[in-house]
């Protein structure tokens, strides 16, 4: 980095003069450490007549990537290794990883050249920043780079900027911690002796959270003031009581190629937010018993073919609207009839089998999918003046099951869900883990059951194939789609299966 306060200026790794600088830098740093660490500012975005011309015909990403990749091989770690031939070198990726390729990270090529690599988790403040970052990325990123370098993700990386109040600072430290990370850096010693601020001091303070402010904040004899440095450390001794008995951490498959970006950036935090335990990939992970699927991994040209051989296997699929509009033509023709259209929906009414109907206190903005009756399957519906929007769909594929879940126009609406919602949902994607989450009822939406039908039996003994998408309290008019799936029940949760939907193992 040539100036950070000239937004970010980085060096210009097509000037010969520049990357003779970064060799000059690089030969001091390994001459006197055995160990080197890259900041996350090893990007580039210049774009000056040299960049433009070098680039030709070639994406930003596609150029960028190669220049940074030959830049690490020959200037730092070729340069580094010649003058101290034990150094070990890692290079520390920022939080925006969604984005890396347009600046030249390869996150493909470069783990496989440094010795090890380094997470940024510093997720600061979700709506006061211009990154917007979700507190769960913290936990998810440290988890997804071990899947890129496994045993050589090194730590993570937080520090106490645009954190607001000092709880979101404890708080990236724990989801560090809980993401087996091996160490965290505390990023930096002039920012930890700072003094703690009146603001510091959260508004929910004094209702018996985890982070006591003021149990913290009291003075300490041979002390002048208390500094974020006991936030820090505080925070770490709470969270040491529990690190000796983590297992290894476990989520739901998902994937993102290499080098993909999309309309759905970031939504894998999100869905993390609201009880979704991810376990993000780069590559396929064809032995989960269920993937899930954002758009971004729509970057996968055989994205299809690997979906349709997972389903005929007798494995399940959750893809994101996103997807659906990602893939559209491909995705109608090879996997299910469903169009993500032109349409939005304002809604705040929600109703699905077993649940009941729940409304919130605002509108949500939605997009419309269109599906052939009988083909697909809603389970789970939002309600606008008469018209349904599936928000949880459920289509029958080979020996399989595909969902296509629904995704707010604003990602940050998923919080807005009621908790019996986000519960089915929940079901829906943890099937095939030992423990999933269930929440309470939402104090902004009002919920009602959906009051049992009375009628005469069928004389006709209703099907029970579990291949079916169709529940049995639709199939038999007498059981009531409320007491045959309300989730205390044992004898509901039995029946679960049979659309999809599985209680956690005990």
């Amino acid at each position: 980095m040539r100036n950070e306060r000239n937004l970010f200026e980085t060096f210009c790794y097509t000037k010969p003069d520049h990357r003779a600088k970064v060799r000059e830098i690089i030969e001091v740093s390994a001459r006197n450490f055995d160990e080197v660490i890259l900041d996350d500012f090893f990007f580039t975005s210049c774009k000056c007549a040299d960049c433009v011309r070098a680039k030709g015909d070639r994406s930003w990403a596609e150029y960028r990537m190669a220049l940074l990749t030959e830049v690490s091989q020959r200037d730092i770690i070729a340069t580094a290794r010649a003058v101290n031939p034990h150094v070990k070198l890692t290079i520390k990726y920022p939080n925006w990883y969604e984005h890396f390729h347009g600046m030249g990270y390869s996150l493909e090529a470069q783990p496989k050249l440094f010795d090890f690599i380094y997470t940024g988790t510093e997720t600061r403040d979700s709506v006061y920043n211009h990154q917007h970052l979700q507190p769960y990325q913290s936990y998810q990123q440290i988890r997804y780079f071990e899947n890129i370098a496994p045993g050589r993700n090194g730590g993570g990386w937080v520090d106490t900027a645009n954190r607001l109040v000092a709880d979101r600072y404890a708080e990236q430290l724990w989801l560090t911690l809980f993401a087996k990370a091996p160490e965290i850096m505390l990023f930096a010693l002039h920012e930890l002796i700072e003094p703690l601020r009146a603001e510091d001091r959260a508004p929910w303070q004094g209702q018996g959270t985890s982070f006591d402010y003021d149990a913290i904040a009291k003075p300490i004899d041979g002390l002048r003031e208390t500094t974020l440095a006991r936030v820090a450390g505080a925070s770490l001794e709470l969270a040491d009581r529990y690190l000796g008995k983590l297992g290894r951490p476990v989520g739901i498959a998902s994937y993102r190629p290499y080098h993909s970006s999309s309309d759905e950036d970031f939504l894998h935090n999100y869905l993390g937010g609201v009880g979704l335990p991810i376990d993000l990939h780069p590559e396929f992970p064809a032995d989960a018993p269920l993937v899930l699927l954002t758009a971004g991994a729509a970057h996968d040209p055989d994205i299809i073919s690997k979906i349709q051989k997972h389903l005929v296997a007798g494995r399940d699929v959750i893809v994101t609207s996103g997807f659906v509009r990602a893939t559209q033509e491909r995705f109608r023709r090879d996997l299910a009839d469903i169009t993500y259209t032109d349409h939005k929906a304002l809604t705040r009414e929600f109703w699905g089998y077993g649940i009941g109907k729940h409304k919130l206190e605002r509108d949500i903005l939605i997009p419309e999918l269109r599906y052939n009756t009988n083909d697909s399957w809603e389970l789970i519906a939002s309600m606008t003046h008469g018209l349904g929007y599936p928000l949880l769909h459920y289509v029958p594929y080979g020996e399989g099951r595909l969902y296509v879940l629904t995704m707010p126009e604003n990602f940050g609406d998923l919080y807005e869900l009621p908790a019996p919602v986000l519960d089915a949902i929940r079901q829906t994607a943890s099937k095939s883990l030992f423990a999933r989450l269930q929440g309470r009822r939402s104090s902004r939406c009002s919920s009602t059951t959906i009051a049992p039908r009375s009628c005469s039996r069928s004389a006709t003994k209703p099907r029970t194939s579990a291949s079916s998408p169709i529940p049995r309290s639709r199939r038999c008019a007498t059981r009531s789609p409320a007491r045959k799936f309300r989730a205390r029940s044992r004898k509901a949760r039995a029946s679960l299966p049979e659309i999809g939907w599985s209680s956690p193992r005990r």
